[in-house]
């Protein structure tokens, strides 16, 4: 009989503390959830700086579309793409890729056949758009890991299913012990077999802090902007 071999499979980065402001997930306690403080009158404003090699904006932001739409489908959080002229103090989500050709020590080579895919951080953020400037302003990035210690075969799906995971980091979502949850520790098999689903303790544990509105709209897109990816 053929020895297996072991499936690679992906792992959540964000261990480590970004700056002075912006936080991880403690690797000691990553169950937990933060403490959650996202707004709810307004969009959360999101842009896409860059893109995992052979993939162009529009279809990257299709699928960050599709992932933002599932987490605004079951709470009372909006998502909304900025214009490209917005300034940096004014987008809330900042998605962005380490590329080929950079060596990113937030994404080390892992020695068990396994990567880091991507990573998620938040904290306190500026906007010049909200005068007096609020407390209540929050800020976060997800990074994707392109380089040579990540995935080696980035597809949509995969793409989705990492992207929905961070931005459960994002709003402050720990990791779970409960099998098949987005907000689980590990994304077996490379995470691409299919779109993936928020379960019952995704949802149940982002509407502790954010419930939706019975009759709201939760999803808006700016004017202009691409519509939600369907695979």
């Amino acid at each position: 009989m053929a020895p297996q071999t072991k499936k690679p499979t992906l792992l959540c980065g964000g261990n480590q503390q970004y700056g002075r402001a912006r936080l991880r997930r403690d690797p000691v306690d990553d169950l937990s959830d933060s403490q959650n403080e996202w707004f709810t009158d307004r969009p959360i404003k999101w842009m896409l700086y860059d893109t995992i090699v052979g993939f162009d904006k529009g279809i990257m932001e299709n699928i960050i579309e599709s992932a933002l739409s599932k987490w605004a489908a079951v709470s009372s959080l909006t998502f909304e793409k900025a214009a490209p002229d917005t300034a940096a103090d004014d987008v809330n989500l900042k998605i962005k890729v380490s590329g080929p050709s950079v060596v990113d020590p937030d994404f080390p080579a892992q020695t068990d056949g396994s990567w880091i895919a991507a990573n998620a951080s938040w904290g306190p953020g500026i906007s010049q758009l909200w005068k007096p400037v609020e407390k209540k302003i929050y800020s976060a990035h997800v990074k994707f890991n392109n380089t040579s210690s990540g995935p080696n075969n980035w597809n949509v799906n995969q793409i989705h299913n990492v992207f929905l995971h961070e931005v459960g980091h994002a709003l402050k979502l720990g990791h779970t012990l409960v099998e098949g949850a987005v907000m689980g520790r590990l994304m077996k098999e490379g995470g691409g077999n299919q779109d993936i689903q928020l379960q019952s303790d995704d949802i149940a544990r982002i509407q502790k802090y954010y419930k939706p509105a019975s009759a709201k709209r939760r999803f808006r897109r700016a004017k202009g902007s691409v519509s939600a990816f369907r695979s």
